[in-house]
């Protein structure tokens, strides 16, 4: 007698087996309490970022990708509406070694936005990915790890705007004005 089987149960009963558990890679203290300050900087077509508006975030290390993408957004006043990835080729984002996607059906990824922490990806200052929002309108932006620095009991382990310069352009300009 065949056995009937739901696939969308099969397909997440698979993923959770193959789901490993993520660790960070790097802390500054044993209890992992740290905030990284990365510069988001809005780049041309061409990945240059000189004299364009930027933000610097406060995140806490442990945090996703997923959540990075979100501050970055906001900062921004954009909507989270579109597909988004960091890849390390500022300039070829498509042929970049290392990529984090929403999906693992994008060609090679190196991880999903959602399983990557922050911690594991940028791991010394300077570090520099791109932040592709939109894969139609091809919104980039830099974003580079400035320092890690640790927490004490008295910090608030959130996530903040910390500087900012530049207006921010509309998401969806209105050409017809």
């Amino acid at each position: 007698m065949a056995q009937i089987f739901n696939l969308g149960d099969l397909k997440a009963k698979q993923q959770k087996t193959t789901q490993k558990k993520i660790i960070p890679k790097k802390t500054n203290e044993p209890n992992g309490k740290t905030l990284s300050i990365l510069k988001v900087t809005l780049a041309n077509w061409d990945g240059t970022i000189k004299g364009n508006a930027y933000r610097v975030l406060s995140i806490p290390t442990e945090k996703t990708l997923d959540k990075l993408a979100e501050a970055i957004l906001d900062s921004f006043d954009f909507d989270m509406d579109h597909m988004y990835g960091f890849y390390d080729n500022i300039k070829m984002w498509s042929r970049s070694t290392e990529s984090y996607t929403m999906d693992d059906e994008s060609e090679n990824p190196t991880g999903l936005v959602t399983d990557t922490l922050i911690g594991e990806v940028f791991q010394k200052p300077k570090k520099k990915l791109l932040f592709l929002f939109d894969y139609g309108d091809e919104w980039k932006f830099v974003v580079e790890l400035v320092k890690e620095i640790e927490a004490d009991g008295k910090t608030k382990l959130s996530t903040q705007v910390i500087e900012s310069k530049g207006d921010a352009p509309p998401q969806y300009p209105d050409f017809e004005a």
